[in-house]
């Protein structure tokens, strides 16, 4: 669940940050009475804009990670700790039971 809610929340920012950079035309419904010419404002791909286009993603890409390791980690870390000292405190607890039946120490 909460996985989903970072990838959700990754897409989201990645939508929001390319929508600010695109401006595309919305054609009139079907049918519509209103005739409006639609113009192709995106110019054509070439070399350079392809590489330009595969930099910002690869920059976006890696924000995204960046920001998924960060969340993953603000969960992951506090449960690790804890996890480390419940271990702790299972080892002492074994520890004074072995000193109470009095077990051969190793």
């Amino acid at each position: 669940m909460v996985c989903q809610h970072l990838i959700w929340q990754a897409s989201r920012q990645m939508r929001l940050h390319f929508s600010e950079n695109l401006n595309p035309m919305i054609p009139p419904p079907f049918g519509s009475a209103v005739s409006i010419p639609i113009r192709n404002t995106q110019p054509s791909l070439t070399t350079s804009s392809l590489l330009a286009l595969r930099k910002q993603m690869e920059e976006s890409n890696h924000e995204m990670l960046n920001l998924l390791t960060q969340h993953i980690s603000t969960m992951f870390n506090p449960l690790i700790e804890d996890t480390n000292n419940s271990y702790q405190a299972l080892s002492t607890q074994m520890k004074r039971i072995a000193n109470f039946f009095g077990a051969p120490p190793v």
